[in-house]
C-alpha cells in the first residue's frame, strides 16, 4: 500500500504532543510494542523514534501499544521497548461464538484517517453483499482524535456466514487495519435486580432529612433510568396540568431538555408506545425511589399528603426513561428481551449500553440508573464478575463524557448461593471501572416495622394473644379466614433434624413449635415440612423481632416467629397439655409493630445481595445502600389515585441502586446550586461536578456495615445461637463490603447558622496528573479531633480497548496513588497511610503497598490530634496515557496549611535507605515504599517455607539461580483456609497485579479446589545475575496458609515427573505431603 499523508499529531492526552511529518507509506503495517515500566512521555517518544514512518499508536492495555508504521526496529535495538513484533489479529472472539441473526461481529480497527476507514468499510460491504450490514461507529463526543481504536460492526452475519465474513476481511483493506475481531455483545436477556430510604441515607435518624430541608432536592438534575418502563399515570409522575409525556424525542447534542414542561418526564424512549410498566412494576418502583413526587388535584390533597411521605430521594429531579421491554407480552418473568429483532424488527444497536447512555446524555441526564445486569454468557465475557465488552463500553462512554456517572446494581442471589466466602457473583456489566456499582443493605427498622405491621399474625393459644411475624420465605396465613389447628412441640426442640415425633404431625393441621438456635431458619422450616407440619412457630431468644431471612421457594408451610417471653409461655402451655395445644391464627392488620421491636438495622448487609470482588480483584460493589424493604410507587390500577394501591414494598439491589442514584442526584444538586464551600446556596460557587467527584464524595462519606449473612455453607459465628447474621469486620475498604454504606450527611456539610459547619470539606475537581512519578501535594492542619480525617481520590480511567481475557489483572490503565503522612503537633512523630489501607502480613510485619488495581482510593485517619499537620499527596504511579484528570475530597475538622517541614520520608525509610525529596531509595535487599519489606529468601533446592497471609494481602520471597542447564519450578500449595492465593514472579522488581513475567491466577477455592500452583521457568529465561521475586497474593476471601518451594525436577520430587509417574500417583503425592507436613512443623527437608 502506498499513501501520502500530511503532518499530523499523535494525540496522547498528555502535556507532551509528539508531532511527526509523513510523506509516503510503503507496505505500512501494524506492530505490537510493549514499553518498559514506568511508561513516561519521554519513553513513548523514544520508542516511536525507533519505528520508521509512523502513522500513530494506540494503547490497548498491559503496557502494549499498537503502532502503525512502515517498519519496526531490529530486535534489541530500542532501549525503551521490552518487546515488539508484527501485530497478530485475533479471531478468538468469534471462533467459538454462536452467531445468529441477532448477533454482530465487531472489528476493532486502528484509528486511521476517516476517508481511509470509510473506504475500507465500503470495500468490505461490497465483498459481503447487501445481506450484511457494515457500519463504522462514530467516535465519542469527548474523545481525542485517534486516541482509541474505532469500531466497525457487521450485522446479520448469519445471512452471509462467518467464513465469508472472515475471508472478506482478509481480502480487503479492512484486514490491514483490524486489531481484534470479536463477537458483538448479543442483545442478551437483562435480569432485573430487585419510604424510609430518604432519611436513611441523609442522616440515619428517623424523619431527619437535612439536605432536603436545606433545599437540596435534586431539582437541578435530570436522571436517566433504563428499566421495564414507568407507569406515567402514577401520581408520583403524572403531570397535573395534563402536559403529555414526550415519547421518543429527537436526540439533542446540546443537552437541552426533550421537554421543558412535563413535571417529571424529560423524555421517554420506548418501542411499546404505551408509556406503561410491566414485570410487577419494577421500573416504576425504581424510578419513584429516585425522584418520585406525589401530586394531584385539590380533591386528592389528603391522599397526596400521605403518599408524599414516600417520595423519592431526590424528589425534585426529572427523568429520561428507557423502556427496555421491546415486547411486554413475550418477555419472560424476571427478564427482558432487550430488543429482540424477532419481536419488533428494530435495529439491535438500539439497545447497546453506549446508545442507551448517549440518548440519556443528549437530553441532559448526568446520572444513569441501571437496575439490571446481563445474563451470564461465557462466550461473550459476561460471566459473573468478569470485565467484558459491556463494561468496556460503559468505561469508554464515561471517559468520553466525564461528567456522566452510570450506576449499576450488582445483582441478587438465592439463599443457596449465598456464602460469606463466595466471590465473583456480581453482574459483568457492574464491573465497569468508571461506573458506580451498588449492593444492598437493609432498610431502617421503621421500614421493617411498617411492613411487618401489614403482615403480622395474631396467635391465640391457651388464652394468650401473641403477635407473630412471618419469615421471608414460605406461605402466609390465609386472609381473612385465618387458620386453626394444633401447636405441637418438635422433637428435637430446636427442630434442626429429623423429627422423632413426626407421626404426630400427620393430621395435616399441626404447626411445629421450635426454639431458635442450632441451625438456620430455612433448615428448621425444611425439617418441619418433612415431618408433615403445615406451619412452624419459632420461639426467639430475643425480645425484639428477628427477621427470618433466606429463600425456600418450594416450602409451602407458614413460618412465624414470636418474641422470647411470648414463646416461652406457649411452650409452657404445650408442655402442660402433653406437648400440644390448640391455636387460632388470624390476620393482625391493625397490629402496630414498633421500630424498637425490630432487631435488624441499617448496618445489616442484605442476605440476597450479590458479593464481590470482581474477577480482577477490584472492590465491587463499591457501596451499599438500603435496598431491602423499600417502599415506593406501584404500577397498575390505583396508581393514579395516590392511595395505598399507589405504592408497595420491594427489596433487592434494584432498590439499592435507585436509592444510590437519588443520593448521587443530591450530591450533584449540592455543587450545581453552589453549596460548596460555604454549606449554603451561592451562585458564585456553583459548578457541575465530574463523575469522578460525585463518586469520590459518596465514597468519602460511607460508613461501615456491621452484620452480614453467614451464608449457606458451614455456620460462621455462634452456631449454638443459630444466627443467620454474624458480625462483619469494620475494615473498609474490603471485599466483603466495598467502601461501606451510603451516608450523605457524612459527605456534604451544611451551614446551620453556627460558627462552624458540621465539618469541613475540600474538593478539587480540576487537577490532572501528567506523568508517571509526578507528585501533587497539599497540607491541612487538624483543628478539632471530634471526627476522623477522610481523604478520597477517584478518577475516570482510560478504557481498555482490548479486553484482557487471559492476562494479569491489568484493567486499570492509569494508576494514581494516594499517600497521607501526618505529623503530630506534640512530638513530631510521623504516621503514613496508603490509599485503601496499610497491608499486614504476619510473617513479615507491617509494610506499605500501593493499590494498583482500583480507580478509587481512600484513607481514614481515625484520631488525628489537634495541631496535627497532614500532607496529602497524589502520586502518578503509572500514567500510561496522560494527563489523567482526577478528583480529590477531604473531610474532617481542618484548615489548609503550608507543607513546610513535611518533605520527609515514610517512617524515615526505617533506617534502611536514603530519603531523597520525600522518596525512599532502599538499600538491598530491602523493598517497599518505606524500605520496611524484606522478601524472605527462598532456596532453589526445594526447601519448603510456610506463610500465613491475610485476605487481600501479599507475601514476598526472593531467590537467585546458579544452574542454567535445567528448568526451575516454583510450587505453591494452599494448606488451610478458603482463600484463593495467586502467584506472581518478576525479575529485579517486586511483582504486582500489573508487573510479572510469570504468573498463575487460577481460582483455587471454587467447588473443585485446585490448591496447587506450579510455574515452570525455562533455563533460557533465567539469568544468574538477577534476583527474582515471588509474590503470593491472598486474593479472596479469607486468611490462608500457603507452602512454597523452588526446585528443579532433577533434584526434588515435589513435581510429578515421568519417572515418578511410573511409580504411581501415590508415591508422588506422599512426597508432596511429606515435604509440606514436615515444613509445617518446622523440619527441614
Amino acid at each position: 500500500m502506498t499513501k501520502a499523508a500530511p503532518e499530523f499529531a499523535i494525540i496522547t492526552r498528555s502535556a507532551i504532543t509528539i508531532t511527526i511529518t509523513i510523506t509516503t507509506f510503503t507496505q505500512i503495517a501494524l506492530y505490537r510494542m510493549v514499553l518498559k515500566l514506568p511508561i513516561t512521555e519521554k519513553r513513548k517518544a523514544a520508542a516511536i523514534d525507533c519505528f520508521t514512518a509512523v502513522d500513530g499508536m494506540v494503547y490497548v492495555g498491559a503496557e502494549t501499544f499498537v503502532v502503525r508504521a512502515e517498519a519496526a526496529p531490529a530486535h534489541g535495538s530500542c532501549g525503551a521497548v521490552s518487546e515488539h513484533g508484527p501485530w497478530r489479529t485475533s479471531h478468538d472472539g468469534v471462533a467459538h461464538a454462536a452467531i445468529d441473526g441477532q448477533d454482530e461481529v465487531v472489528i476493532m480497527v486502528f484509528p486511521a484517517a476517516d476517508d481511509e476507514l470509510e473506504a475500507a468499510v465500503a470495500t468490505l460491504q461490497a465483498r459481503l453483499g447487501g445481506a450484511a450490514r457494515v457500519a463504522l461507529t462514530p467516535p465519542g463526543l469527548g474523545s481525542a482524535p485517534r486516541a482509541l481504536l474505532r469500531e466497525v460492526r457487521i450485522g446479520a452475519v448469519a445471512a452471509v456466514g462467518m467464513d465469508k465474513v472472515l475471508a472478506g476481511l482478509a481480502e480487503s483493506p479492512m484486514g490491514a487495519l483490524a486489531v481484534d475481531v470479536r463477537a458483538g455483545v448479543r442483545n442478551a436477556a437483562r435480569e432485573f435486580h430487585n419510604a424510609f430510604a430518604s432519611w436513611a441515607v441523609q442522616s440515619a435518624q428517623a424523619e431527619f432529612r437535612p439536605l432536603s430541608t436545606a433545599g437540596i432536592d435534586g431539582s437541578s438534575q435530570i436522571v436517566g433510568v433504563a428499566d421495564t418502563g414507568v407507569d406515567t399515570s402514577s401520581c408520583y409522575f403524572a403531570d397535573v396540568s395534563g402536559e403529555p409525556v414526550p415519547y421518543n424525542p429527537a436526540a439533542n447534542a446540546t443537552g437541552a431538555s426533550g421537554s421543558s414542561r412535563h413535571r417529571k418526564i424529560v423524555g421517554y424512549f420506548t418501542q411499546n408506545g404505551d408509556g406503561g410498566d410491566s414485570l410487577a412494576g419494577h421500573g416504576t418502583h425504581v424510578a419513584a425511589t429516585i425522584c418520585g413526587a406525589a401530586a394531584g388535584p385539590e380533591s386528592m390533597a389528603a391522599a397526596v399528603a400521605e403518599s408524599a411521605k414516600f417520595n423519592g430521594i431526590a424528589a425534585g429531579a426529572r427523568l429520561v426513561v428507557e423502556d427496555l421491554l421491546a415486547d411486554a407480552d413475550q418477555a419472560p418473568a424476571g427478564t427482558v428481551d432487550g430488543g429482540h429483532p424477532d419481536d419488533v424488527g428494530i435495529d439491535p444497536s438500539y439497545w447497546r449500553i453506549e446508545n442507551l447512555l448517549a440518548r440519556q446524555f443528549s437530553l441532559g441526564a448526568r446520572l444513569s440508573c441501571n437496575a439490571w445486569g446481563l445474563a451470564a454468557d461465557r462466550s461473550q465475557d459476561m460471566e459473573p464478575g468478569t470485565y467484558g465488552e459491556a463494561a468496556r463500553a460503559v468505561d469508554r462512554f464515561v471517559w468520553e463524557n466525564p461528567d456522566m456517572l452510570p450506576l449499576f446494581s450488582v445483582g441478587n442471589v438465592a439463599a443457596a448461593q449465598v456464602s460469606s466466602r463466595a466471590a465473583h457473583q456480581i453482574s459483568s456489566v457492574a464491573t465497569a471501572k468508571n461506573a458506580l456499582s451498588i449492593g444492598a443493605s437493609f432498610a431502617p427498622r421503621e421500614s421493617w416495622a411498617l411492613d411487618l405491621s401489614h403482615d403480622a399474625v395474631m396467635l391465640t393459644v391457651a388464652g394468650l394473644e401473641v403477635t407473630a411475624v412471618p419469615g421471608e420465605f414460605g406461605s402466609r396465613v390465609p386472609v381473612p379466614e385465618g387458620v386453626a389447628g394444633s401447636l405441637r412441640l418438635a422433637e428435637p426442640v430446636d427442630g434442626c433434624g429429623v423429627y422423632a415425633n413426626a407421626a404426630a404431625f400427620a393430621d395435616g393441621s399441626s404447626y411445629a413449635l421450635v426454639r431458635r438456635g442450632g441451625c438456620r431458619f430455612v433448615t428448621k422450616a425444611a425439617a418441619a415440612a418433612a415431618a408433615g407440619a403445615i406451619g412452624m412457630v419459632v420461639v426467639s431468644t430475643d425480645e425484639r423481632y428477628l427477621i427470618m431471612s433466606g429463600d425456600a421457594p418450594k416450602l409451602a408451610l407458614v413460618a412465624l416467629l414470636v418474641r422470647a417471653s411470648d414463646g416461652n409461655a406457649m411452650v409452657a402451655a404445650a408442655d402442660a397439655n402433653g406437648g400440644a395445644v390448640a391455636f387460632v391464627a388470624s390476620s393482625a392488620s391493625d397490629t402496630n409493630v414498633a421500630p424498637s421491636d425490630i432487631a435488624v438495622s441499617l448496618g445489616y448487609k442484605a442476605w440476597n445481595s450479590a458479593a464481590g470482588p470482581s474477577v480482577d480483584a477490584r472492590f465491587k460493589p463499591e457501596l451499599y445502600a438500603p435496598g431491602y424493604k423499600v417502599f415506593s410507587a406501584a404500577a397498575g390500577p390505583g396508581a393514579a389515585a395516590c392511595g395505598a394501591a399507589a405504592r408497595f414494598v420491594s427489596g433487592g439491589t434494584s432498590s439499592a441502586v435507585a436509592v444510590a442514584t437519588g443520593t448521587a442526584a443530591l450530591v450533584r444538586d449540592y455543587f450545581v446550586k453552589g453549596y460548596y464551600p460555604s454549606g449554603a446556596a451561592s451562585a458564585s460557587g456553583a459548578f457541575s461536578p465530574s463523575a469522578a467527584l460525585v463518586k469520590a464524595v459518596l465514597v468519602n462519606g460511607a460508613v461501615p456495615l456491621t452484620m452480614t449473612y453467614s451464608g449457606a455453607g458451614p455456620m460462621v459465628g455462634d452456631v449454638t445461637d443459630g444466627r443467620d447474621y454474624v458480625p462483619l469486620a469494620d475494615k473498609v475498604p474490603s471485599f466483603e463490603q466495598g467502601f461501606g454504606r451510603l451516608m450523605a450527611s457524612e459527605s456534604l456539610p451544611l451551614a446551620d447558622g453556627s460558627t462552624r459547619k458540621p465539618f469541613d470539606l475540600y474538593v478539587n475537581d480540576s487537577a490532572a496528573m501528567g506523568e508517571s512519578g509526578e507528585v501533587h501535594s497539599m497540607c491541612v492542619r487538624v483543628v478539632a479531633a471530634a471526627k476522623p480525617l477522610r481523604v478520597t481520590l477517584a478518577w475516570t480511567d482510560f478504557p481498555v480497548d482490548m479486553v484482557q481475557r487471559q492476562s494479569l489483572l491489568r484493567n486499570l490503565v492509569n494508576d494514581l496513588d494516594l499517600v497521607v503522612s501526618c505529623f503530630s503537633g506534640h512530638d513530631n512523630t510521623q504516621t503514613t497511610y496508603a490509599g485503601n489501607g496499610r497491608i499486614e502480613a504476619s510473617s513479615q510485619g507491617l509494610y506499605w503497598t500501593f493499590d494498583t488495581i482500583n480507580n478509587v482510593e481512600t484513607v481514614r485517619v481515625p484520631h488525628p490530634g489537634v495541631g496535627t499537620t497532614c500532607k496529602i499527596s497524589v502520586v502518578g504511579g503509572s500514567v500510561v496515557l496522560g494527563p489523567q484528570r482526577y478528583a480529590l475530597v477531604v473531610s474532617g475538622y481542618f484548615e489548609t496549611a503550608t507543607c513546610a517541614g513535611t518533605n520527609t520520608c515514610i517512617d524515615g525509610c526505617y533506617g534502611r535507605g536514603l530519603c531523597n525529596d520525600g522518596v525512599c531509595e532502599c538499600q538491598s535487599p530491602f523493598k517497599g515504599i518505606d524500605c520496611s519489606l524484606t522478601p524472605q529468601p527462598l532456596s532453589t533446592s526445594g526447601r519448603v517455607v510456610t506463610t500465613e497471609i491475610q485476605a487481600n494481602s501479599w507475601a514476598y520471597y526472593s531467590f537467585r539461580v546458579t544452574d542454567l542447564s535445567i528448568p526451575l519450578y516454583v510450587e505453591v500449595r494452599r494448606m488451610s483456609g478458603v482463600g484463593d492465593p495467586d502467584v506472581y514472579i518478576n525479575p529485579e522488581e517486586l511483582p504486582d497485579f500489573t508487573r510479572a513475567e510469570w504468573f498463575d491466577t487460577v481460582t483455587d477455592n471454587g467447588p473443585t479446589p485446585i490448591n496447587h500452583h506450579v510455574i515452570r521457568i525455562d533455563p533460557s529465561e533465567l539469568d544468574t545475575n538477577k534476583v527474582y521475586f515471588v509474590g503470593i497474593h491472598a486474593f479472596c476471601c479469607d486468611d490462608t496458609k500457603v507452602a512454597i518451594a523452588a526446585h528443579s525436577s532433577a533434584t526434588h520430587s515435589l513435581i510429578l515427573s515421568s519417572s515418578a509417574a511410573s511409580a504411581g500417583p501415590a508415591v508422588a503425592w506422599q512426597l508432596v505431603l511429606g515435604a509440606l507436613v514436615a515444613a509445617a512443623v518446622g523440619i527441614a527437608v
